[in-house]
This record gives structure tokens, C-alpha cells and sequence, in this order.
């Protein structure tokens, strides 16, 4: 499992959106001849801006696209940067530029008004020397964001692409309709037209998902050490993060739980009465399940809408991957599925273990959001 970037978050989200078909939206505006959904199956999304000048080339595309260096300006032209979203909602769109000689431009983002904001982001490579599978390609690959101020400058190269990322959110609360502004990268200037739907998109998340990455390699990344104001900062910063953009982490409880590597108890288990308890605070379940599940203290009162309550502890999917000694009695190859024993010493504690979660899970109303990752994909064709 790889950490997960900004581009993979979008591309999850688009992918939703597919699956689950168009939103509708109604009318925004009686005096507009097409309704919006109309409008927008008959516009293109890639495109070269009119703006563009001999020396300086610009072009959108839209955010599923991943943008290399060596893209070739689109055939279709257009004058406005089109975007579409509901109130609160983040929608972000891209914007490309290719210099004729290599040169700096101050890239300024202006404001759409009725408390809309905006977050600017270059977009970055990294240089893959291998591909995971046949649609891959090595060299420079556009993945990282890398967040940038209001106004800032940027080296632009002779003759590539320079992609950048501009998040818009749009709170609870905004009426429905157009709003514009322009982005000005070096001497273009660009208009930006966003449409508002009549709707807003409710605080809760009514998709489940789990994005595999690490908290730790964050925190490492950012130098943070200790256990300290610090650190729940940056954790309570990733958690929003996640759920700003509407997706459950795989540890959304982090760094508390209820079970460790292949579902052995995190918090403390009573072989003897077949019961859980929690006396370990924030490093345990009950609290960040309050706080994280709950929304006390977090994200205004709404927490996210599932969590991992066990998982495997390798990928491969034809292991057993329970403990190898649990309350006392040791794993064997009698006691997988395979031996069809259910009645085996090991079976019988961890049957019990189990109907304990689920009794305890029940008893605090998480039941409902638990789900038990049991097996990883197939990792080749045994699998």
C-alpha cells in the first residue's frame, strides 16, 4: 500500500461520480436559454485559452487528467476556465502553461466574492525509473501538489508544460448562480467562471471508503518528534484533510484502535470473562472514536462514517492471518478454514473474542460503522 496523493483523491472522487451517475441540477437561472446540465454536455473541458501569445501558451484541462511535460497543447480553443460545484464543496481545475524560452511568472489568483476561497498548487514530478503495469510510463510523473502563496513566483521552463492545481471551495450557505474572477500567470490573464448549483452538499459522508497511506511518514516528513501539541496538530490536520475531501483514511482512529495486525486486541481483552475494556484514553478507541467518529472536538461535530475494525497482517490472502498464539493457545494449520475444525481450542477463544467486538461495538453504537478487512486483493495469479 502506497501514501496517497491529492491527484488519487480526485480521480477516486471522479470515479464515484460515474458509478453513481450525474447530479441533476435545476435551473440556476431563468433568463439562460439551456439549463446547466445541458450546457455541460455540450462544452469541451480540454482546451487551449484564446489568451495565449506566441511567447506564453495556456490550456485547461480538467483534474482526472494528469498533466506531463511534454503534453501537446489541445486542438479545441476556448476563452473562459469553466467550473462547476455545490456549495460546500471543493472543486479544483488546472491550468497549463508553456513558455516559448524559459522566463518567471508571478501567478496571482483572484477573488470569486460571497466567501468563496481558493488554494494555488504547482503541480510536481517525480522520476519513475519502473511501471507497476502496461499503462505506466516512466520518467517524470506529475503527482506531488506543492502548495503555493497568493502571488507567487514561479520558474517557468522553455518549451514544457507547467501545470497548476487551484482547489475553490465554496461554503455552506452560497446562493446559487455565476461567479467570476481571472488567475494571472506572468502576462496572461485568465477569466474563471464558476457555477454554483442550487444545492449544497451535506456535512455528512455518505460514501464509505478507506485511502491506504501512513500518518507516520507524514509526521516524519515534516520533522515532527514527540508526542507533543505538535504532533495532534499535524493528526488532527491530515484527519480534516480527509474528510474535507469527503474520503475515510485507513486509520481514521490514528494513533488509537481497537485491534492491532491481524486483529489481536489494541485495547485490553479478559480471556476469562470474554470482555473489552478501554483504559487508555486518547491511545485507545473510546476516545478518538468519540472524537474522530463523533465529531467531538473535530470537524464541527461530524467524524468520519466508517473504520477499520481489524485487518490482515500480509498480503497474502490464502494465509491465516490471525495471531499466531491467542489467549493462551497456539495457531496451527487445524485451526484455518481449510481443516474445517471450528471446535478447535484456538476457534473457540477467538469465536468468543470476536462475538466480545461485536457485543462492544454494539454497546457503544459503533457497530454499524466497523468493517473487518479480512484479506488483502490477489497479489498474482495463485491468488
Amino acid at each position: 500500500m502506497y501514501p496517497i496523493s491529492l491527484y488519487r483523491i480526485v480521480l477516486l472522487i471522479l470515479l464515484l461520480i460515474l458509478l453513481t451517475g450525474p447530479i441533476q441540477p435545476l435551473q440556476a437561472r431563468s433568463e439562460e436559454p439551456l439549463t446547466v446540465a445541458h450546457r455541460a454536455e455540450q462544452e469541451a473541458y480540454t482546451y487551449t485559452l484564446s489568451q495565449s501569445t506566441g511567447s506564453l501558451q495556456a490550456w485547461t484541462a480538467p483534474p482526472s487528467r494528469r498533466i506531463f511535460r511534454d503534453d501537446p497543447l489541445p486542438t479545441d480553443t476556448g476563452s473562459t476556465i469553466n467550473v462547476y460545484a455545490a456549495a460546500n464543496e471543493f472543486e479544483p481545475f488546472q491550468v497549463v502553461v508553456q513558455a516559448r524560452q524559459a522566463q518567471p511568472a508571478q501567478l496571482t489568483m483572484g477573488d470569486f466574492g460571497g466567501g468563496i476561497t481558493t488554494e494555488l498548487y504547482q503541480v510536481a514530478y517525480v522520476d519513475l525509473v519502473q511501471t507497476s503495469d502496461s499503462l505506466g510510463r516512466t520518467g517524470p510523473y506529475p503527482d506531488p501538489l506543492w502548495l503555493l502563496a497568493n502571488g507567487a513566483t514561479v520558474d517557468l521552463a522553455a518549451q514544457q508544460n507547467t501545470a497548476f492545481w487551484i482547489s475553490v471551495y465554496v461554503p455552506k450557505g452560497t446562493t446559487g448562480g455565476d461567479y467570476s474572477t481571472d488567475v494571472q500567470i506572468g502576462a496572461l490573464t485568465l477569466p474563471v467562471r464558476l457555477h454554483v448549483f442550487n444545492f449544497a452538499i451535506p456535512d455528512e459522508l455518505h460514501v464509505k471508503s478507506q485511502m491506504n497511506f501512513s500518518h507516520q511518514a507524514i509526521l516524519a516528513q515534516y520533522g515532527v518528534q514527540g508526542t507533543g501539541d505538535d504532533y495532534w496538530f499535524y493528526v488532527d490536520k491530515i484527519k480534516q484533510y480527509f474528510i474535507d475531501h469527503r474520503l475515510t483514511p485507513k486509520g481514521p482512529l490514528w494513533s488509537g484502535g481497537l485491534t492491532s495486525g491481524g486483529g489481536a486486541p489494541y485495547i485490553d481483552y479478559d480471556c476469562v470473562t470474554k470482555t473489552l475494556s478501554d483504559p487508555h484514553g486518547i491511545w485507545g478507541f473510546e476516545a478518538p472514536a468519540a472524537k474522530y467518529l463523533d465529531g467531538q472536538g473535530f470537524n464541527d461535530g461530524t467524524g468520519f462514517p466508517s473504520f477499520m475494525a481489524a485487518t490482515f497482517r500480509n498480503n497474502d490472502a490464502s494465509a491465516d492471518q490471525r495471531p499466531g498464539t491467542f489467549c493462551g493457545e497456539s495457531r496451527s494449520a487445524g485451526d484455518w478454514y481449510t481443516a474445517n475444525n471450528p471446535t478447535s481450542a484456538y476457534n473457540q477463544q477467538w469465536f468468543s473474542y470476536m462475538a466480545a467486538v461485536e457485543k462492544y461495538l454494539d454497546a457503544l453504537g459503533y457497530l454499524d460503522r466497523a468493517y473487518y478487512y479480512m484479506a488483502n486483493e490477489p497479489q498474482d495469479q495463485a491468488d
